[in-house]
């Protein structure tokens, strides 16, 4: 099946993506100087709340929000089939979204 026969999969993916290009660098940024935070999580899915969390610590507030609301839309992306996601626009605003806090860590200075 060609890629313009799913739009919606291409949608859904690229916003998926998104978050996670975003979610993984502030991972790795707020891990640097808080590292037993993340010994101490009891599930593996708490470290997405964990890393928000993290950048309020270190003043992100901001920055937290704006990856909470990609982790939303993220979440409705994955999981909420009804309605089809067939608007383009999402899938470019979640991209420009994580492109935005991308570039916000790297303006962040992450070491104690």
């Amino acid at each position: 099946m060609a890629s313009s026969e799913r739009p919606e999969a291409l949608i859904r993916t690229a916003i998926s993506r998104a978050y996670y290009a975003a979610f993984l660098e502030a991972r790795e940024r707020v891990r640097r100087i808080y590292p037993q935070d993340f010994v101490k999580l009891q599930r593996p899915a708490d470290v997405h709340a964990l890393v928000r969390d993290l950048l309020k610590r270190k003043g992100q507030f901001s920055l937290s929000d704006k990856l909470f609301s990609l982790f939303l839309e993220r979440g409705h992306a994955d999981y909420d089939l009804t309605p089809p996601l067939d608007d383009l626009v999402r899938a470019e605003k979640a991209t420009k979204l994580s492109q935005d806090i991308f570039a916000r860590l790297q303006k962040v200075q992450f070491f104690t």
